[in-house]
C-alpha cells in the first residue's frame, strides 16, 4: 500500500520525520486551532447530482449527493441524500474534549487521496502507561472519510500515524466508531 498522501494533500507533524519524508515539520506540538489552518483549511459543500439516464437527457438524482472540497471545487465522492457530513476540523473537538486540560496536543494530522480521507493525532496527558509490565506510549488517533470508507473513530493506539500504511495499523486496533447514516464503514 502507498502512502497516499496526493499533491492536494497537507501533512503536518512536530516529532519524527515520517518514512516518507512528506510532509511540514512543526516547530512543536499543534493545537486544533493550528491544524485547522494548516491541514484542515477547507470545508465539504453538498452539490446536486444528475445522471446521465439516455444518452441525450440528463436527470436530476435526489436520492444521491456529491460531496466537493471548498478550496478546489474537487469531487471527493457521491453519497446517499442521508448521509451527514463530520468536517475534519470538527471531529478535533472530539479530541479537545478528551485533553484533562483542555489543550490538546497533536503531534500529526493530514489528509489522504486527495481529502477523502483525513486523520489527527495526539498526545495522551499521561506520558506512559504500563501494560503487562512493559511501558508503553499511547497516542489519541481521529480518524474519518469524507467518501463512505469509514465512519469517524477515535482510539487508542501506539501506532506514530503519518500516512495511510500507519493509519490502517492504527485502524485495526479497537476503538469508538461514529457512523453517519448512509455510511459504509
Amino acid at each position: 500500500m502507498a502512502h497516499q498522501i496526493e499533491f492536494d494533500d497537507r501533512m503536518v507533524y512536530s516529532r519524527e520525520t515520517p518514512w516518507h519524508k512528506l510532509g511540514v515539520r512543526l516547530p512543536g506540538d499543534a493545537s486544533s486551532d493550528t491544524l485547522k489552518r494548516e491541514v484542515f483549511p477547507w470545508n465539504v459543500l453538498e452539490c446536486h447530482v444528475e445522471v446521465d439516464r439516455a444518452p441525450t437527457e440528463d436527470r436530476a438524482a435526489p436520492e444521491y449527493k456529491g460531496l466537493r472540497r471548498s478550496d478546489t471545487g474537487a469531487l471527493l465522492s457521491i453519497v446517499p441524500e442521508t448521509y451527514g457530513v463530520i468536517e475534519y476540523a470538527d471531529a478535533l473537538s472530539l479530541l479537545d474534549a478528551a485533553s484533562t486540560d483542555g489543550a490538546t496536543r497533536y503531534v500529526t494530522a493530514g489528509t489522504l487521496d486527495h481529502g477523502r480521507r483525513g486523520w489527527a493525532l495526539a498526545t495522551i496527558p499521561s506520558e506512559t502507561v504500563e501494560v503487562a509490565g512493559s511501558p508503553l506510549k499511547p497516542y489519541l488517533l481521529m480518524s474519518t472519510a469524507h467518501d463512505l470508507s469509514r465512519a469517524l473513530r477515535v482510539l487508542f493506539t501506539q501506532v506514530y500515524v503519518v500516512c495511510a500504511n500507519t493509519e490502517g495499523a492504527a485502524l485495526s486496533d479497537a476503538g469508538v466508531k461514529i457512523g453517519a447514516r448512509g455510511d459504509m464503514g
